[in-house]
């Protein structure tokens, strides 16, 4: 139904079917316009998220490497461990053999000596690998920390490009009726400047 505009102007160079013609023009610029923008930031989104999963994948494969060391680092400080025992076993024997062979007492001293010197070396580098161990550690759960965060990002950044995939498939304008002046649920304000101009300017305001 057509309603009637006490605002209109009495005259105006563009017929109604022209003026329909000018506003589609428009709104068509304005969606393709739309969708440049929408695609845009999909391929910004994409980049950011294919820089997130290359960061994630360098940091896994760091991850990986932390690891595998510190596997490496487990076995040395078990075998020293073990060689310790070894080694403090042989310091018993030696003392028994000490204490029970009054002949050999200079002898044995001596290899008792040397003995315990080698025993603190294994101890001092049994220190020294618990240290490393630590060090480890703490760098590997710092690692993975930082994959738990780049993980939330990730994720983040995949719900983001799916609402912007919906977005960009959703139309943004209605079609403009044909039975009045102007989109739907508009009322045309009166211009100062009537044809084509006035339209153009009514159109950029909503």
């Amino acid at each position: 139904m057509t309603t009637n505009n006490p605002f209109r102007p009495p005259f105006s160079a563009e017929t109604p079917s022209q003026r329909e013609k000018d506003l589609a023009d428009e709104l068509k610029g304005a969606k393709e316009e739309i969708q440049a923008k929408n695609q845009r930031e999909l391929e910004l989104l994409s980049q950011l998220l294919e820089a997130k999963t290359s960061l994630l994948q360098t940091s896994q494969q760091r991850e990986q490497r932390l690891t595998t060391q510190l596997q490496k680092v487990k076995a040395d400080l078990e075998t020293t461990q073990q060689h310790e025992k070894t080694l403090t076993a042989q310091l018993e024997k030696w003392k028994s053999d000490f204490e029970n062979t009054q002949t050999r007492e200079k002898e044995t001293a001596t290899q008792v000596q040397l003995l315990k010197k080698t025993l603190d070396a294994a101890r001092e580098r049994e220190r020294l690998a618990n240290v490393n161990a630590d060090k480890i550690k703490a760098e590997l759960g710092f690692s993975k920390s930082r994959e738990d965060n780049l993980n939330s990002e990730i994720e983040q950044l995949k719900q983001d490009l799916e609402t912007s995939n919906g977005q960009a498939q959703t139309p943004s304008f209605k079609r403009a009726r044909t039975d009045s002046w102007g989109p739907p649920g508009h009322t045309p304000t009166p211009s100062k400047r009537g044809g084509r101009g006035g339209a153009h300017s009514q159109f950029r305001t909503q």
